[in-house]
Protein backbone atom coordinates (compact mmCIF):
# COMPACT_ATOMS: atom_id res chain seq x y z
CA UNK A 1 0.00 0.00 0.00
CA UNK A 2 3.00 2.34 0.31
CA UNK A 3 3.01 3.44 -3.32
CA UNK A 4 -0.75 4.07 -3.37
CA UNK A 5 -0.51 5.95 -0.06
CA UNK A 6 2.29 8.15 -1.43
CA UNK A 7 0.31 8.85 -4.61
CA UNK A 8 -2.75 9.75 -2.51
CA UNK A 9 -0.67 12.26 -0.57
CA UNK A 10 0.77 13.73 -3.78
CA UNK A 11 -2.75 14.02 -5.21
CA UNK A 12 -3.72 15.90 -2.06
CA UNK A 13 -0.82 18.34 -2.36
CA UNK A 14 1.61 16.82 0.16
CA UNK A 15 4.99 15.77 -1.20
CA UNK A 16 6.82 14.88 2.01
CA UNK A 17 6.12 11.80 4.09
CA UNK A 18 7.75 9.96 6.95
CA UNK A 19 7.71 6.18 7.08
CA UNK A 20 8.26 5.07 10.66
CA UNK A 21 10.25 1.99 11.61
CA UNK A 22 7.32 0.48 13.46
CA UNK A 23 6.79 -2.44 11.07
CA UNK A 24 9.10 -4.92 9.41
CA UNK A 25 8.11 -3.61 5.99
CA UNK A 26 9.03 0.03 6.68
CA UNK A 27 12.39 -0.01 4.87
CA UNK A 28 10.87 -1.74 1.85
CA UNK A 29 8.10 0.89 1.85
CA UNK A 30 10.72 3.64 1.71
CA UNK A 31 12.50 1.94 -1.17
CA UNK A 32 9.26 1.30 -3.08
CA UNK A 33 8.11 4.91 -2.73
CA UNK A 34 11.52 6.25 -3.74
CA UNK A 35 11.55 4.01 -6.83
CA UNK A 36 7.95 4.60 -7.90
CA UNK A 37 6.82 8.03 -6.69
CA UNK A 38 9.78 10.20 -7.67
CA UNK A 39 8.18 13.48 -6.59
CA UNK A 40 7.79 12.28 -2.98
CA UNK A 41 10.42 13.23 -0.40
CA UNK A 42 10.58 10.25 1.95
CA UNK A 43 11.91 10.33 5.47
CA UNK A 44 12.55 7.48 7.83
CA UNK A 45 11.12 7.97 11.32
CA UNK A 46 11.33 6.26 14.68
CA UNK A 47 15.05 5.76 14.12
CA UNK A 48 16.39 4.87 17.56
CA UNK A 49 19.92 3.58 16.90
CA UNK A 50 22.82 3.98 14.51
CA UNK A 51 22.22 0.67 12.73
CA UNK A 52 18.67 1.74 11.84
CA UNK A 53 19.97 5.07 10.54
CA UNK A 54 22.49 3.30 8.32
CA UNK A 55 19.82 0.94 6.97
CA UNK A 56 17.38 3.81 6.33
CA UNK A 57 20.00 5.68 4.33
CA UNK A 58 20.92 2.48 2.46
CA UNK A 59 17.24 2.09 1.49
CA UNK A 60 17.16 5.62 0.10
CA UNK A 61 15.50 7.84 2.68
CA UNK A 62 15.83 11.58 2.16
CA UNK A 63 15.95 12.44 5.87
CA UNK A 64 16.02 10.78 9.29
CA UNK A 65 13.74 11.50 12.26
CA UNK A 66 14.27 10.18 15.79
CA UNK A 67 11.91 10.26 18.76
CA UNK A 68 14.83 11.35 20.97
CA UNK A 69 18.34 12.73 20.75
CA UNK A 70 21.08 10.25 19.81
CA UNK A 71 24.48 11.80 19.10
CA UNK A 72 25.69 8.84 17.01
CA UNK A 73 22.70 9.07 14.69
CA UNK A 74 23.06 12.83 14.35
CA UNK A 75 26.79 12.73 13.63
CA UNK A 76 26.42 9.88 11.11
CA UNK A 77 23.64 11.65 9.22
CA UNK A 78 25.52 14.95 9.16
CA UNK A 79 28.68 13.18 7.93
CA UNK A 80 26.63 11.58 5.12
CA UNK A 81 24.73 14.78 4.17
CA UNK A 82 21.37 13.40 5.30
CA UNK A 83 19.12 15.89 7.11
CA UNK A 84 18.41 14.65 10.62
CA UNK A 85 15.70 15.79 13.01
CA UNK A 86 16.20 14.42 16.53
CA UNK A 87 13.39 14.51 19.04
CA UNK A 88 14.18 17.06 21.72
CA UNK A 89 11.77 17.96 24.49
CA UNK A 90 14.12 19.26 27.19
CA UNK A 91 16.61 22.10 27.36
CA UNK A 92 19.49 19.63 27.76
CA UNK A 93 18.51 17.73 24.61
CA UNK A 94 18.14 20.97 22.66
CA UNK A 95 21.60 22.08 23.79
CA UNK A 96 23.08 18.74 22.66
CA UNK A 97 21.44 19.10 19.25
CA UNK A 98 22.76 22.65 18.94
CA UNK A 99 26.25 21.36 19.78
CA UNK A 100 25.88 19.09 16.72
CA UNK A 101 24.82 22.07 14.60
CA UNK A 102 21.17 20.98 14.34
CA UNK A 103 18.61 23.79 14.63
CA UNK A 104 15.41 22.11 13.42
CA UNK A 105 14.17 19.64 16.01
CA UNK A 106 11.30 17.25 16.40
CA UNK A 107 9.19 17.89 19.51
CA UNK A 108 7.58 14.63 20.59
CA UNK A 109 5.09 13.80 21.99
CA UNK A 110 3.91 17.37 21.72
CA UNK A 111 0.40 17.18 23.13
CA UNK A 112 1.40 14.93 26.05
CA UNK A 113 4.24 17.32 26.93
CA UNK A 114 2.11 20.45 27.07
CA UNK A 115 1.79 21.33 23.41
CA UNK A 116 2.12 24.92 22.30
CA UNK A 117 2.51 26.15 25.90
CA UNK A 118 5.70 24.09 26.31
CA UNK A 119 6.98 25.07 22.87
CA UNK A 120 6.53 28.76 23.74
CA UNK A 121 8.53 28.24 26.92
CA UNK A 122 11.33 26.36 25.11
CA UNK A 123 11.52 28.87 22.28
CA UNK A 124 12.28 31.72 24.70
CA UNK A 125 15.85 30.63 25.55
CA UNK A 126 16.31 28.90 22.16
CA UNK A 127 15.08 31.55 19.76
CA UNK A 128 17.35 30.18 17.01
CA UNK A 129 15.64 26.76 17.06
CA UNK A 130 12.70 25.65 14.93
CA UNK A 131 10.45 22.84 16.11
CA UNK A 132 8.47 20.16 14.27
CA UNK A 133 5.82 18.99 16.71
CA UNK A 134 4.44 15.46 16.36
CA UNK A 135 2.36 13.26 18.59
CA UNK A 136 -1.16 14.56 18.91
CA UNK A 137 -1.35 16.79 15.84
CA UNK A 138 -4.82 16.76 14.26
CA UNK A 139 -6.84 18.73 11.74
CA UNK A 140 -8.34 20.57 14.71
CA UNK A 141 -5.04 21.78 16.21
CA UNK A 142 -2.53 21.97 13.36
CA UNK A 143 -3.25 25.64 12.67
CA UNK A 144 -2.59 26.57 16.30
CA UNK A 145 0.90 25.08 15.97
CA UNK A 146 1.79 26.37 12.52
CA UNK A 147 0.78 29.93 13.37
CA UNK A 148 3.87 30.32 15.61
CA UNK A 149 7.18 31.40 14.05
CA UNK A 150 9.18 28.81 16.02
CA UNK A 151 7.25 25.94 14.36
CA UNK A 152 8.62 24.98 10.95
CA UNK A 153 6.38 21.99 10.23
CA UNK A 154 4.07 19.47 11.89
CA UNK A 155 3.87 15.74 11.56
CA UNK A 156 0.77 13.70 12.02
CA UNK A 157 -0.60 10.31 11.14
CA UNK A 158 -4.10 11.78 11.03
CA UNK A 159 -3.75 12.30 7.27
CA UNK A 160 -2.80 8.71 6.41
CA UNK A 161 -3.71 6.61 9.40
CA UNK A 162 -3.35 2.85 9.67
CA UNK A 163 -7.07 2.20 9.17
CA UNK A 164 -7.22 4.23 5.95
CA UNK A 165 -4.12 2.53 4.58
CA UNK A 166 -5.19 -1.02 5.56
CA UNK A 167 -8.65 -0.47 4.06
CA UNK A 168 -7.14 1.07 0.90
CA UNK A 169 -9.10 4.28 1.50
CA UNK A 170 -6.73 6.35 -0.58
CA UNK A 171 -9.46 8.79 -1.62
CA UNK A 172 -9.94 9.63 2.07
CA UNK A 173 -6.18 10.18 2.45
CA UNK A 174 -6.21 12.51 -0.56
CA UNK A 175 -9.19 14.38 0.88
CA UNK A 176 -7.52 14.81 4.29
CA UNK A 177 -4.30 15.92 2.60
CA UNK A 178 -6.19 18.55 0.61
CA UNK A 179 -7.95 19.76 3.74
CA UNK A 180 -4.60 20.04 5.56
CA UNK A 181 -3.01 21.94 2.69
CA UNK A 182 -5.97 24.32 2.67
CA UNK A 183 -5.48 25.02 6.39
CA UNK A 184 -1.77 25.64 5.83
CA UNK A 185 -2.45 27.92 2.85
CA UNK A 186 -4.88 29.95 4.98
CA UNK A 187 -2.27 30.41 7.72
CA UNK A 188 0.35 31.65 5.26
CA UNK A 189 -2.09 33.48 2.94
CA UNK A 190 -1.03 31.43 -0.08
Amino acid sequence: NAIDMAKALINGGIDICEITLRTESALDCIKNIKNNVKEMCVGCGTVINLEQAKKAIEYGCDFVVSPGFNKEICEYCIKNDIPVFPGCSTCSEIMQALDCGIKILKFFPCEALGGIKTLKALSAPFSNVLFMPTGGITLDNISSYLSYPFVSACGGSFIANEKNIDNKEFDIITSKAKETVKIIDNIFNV
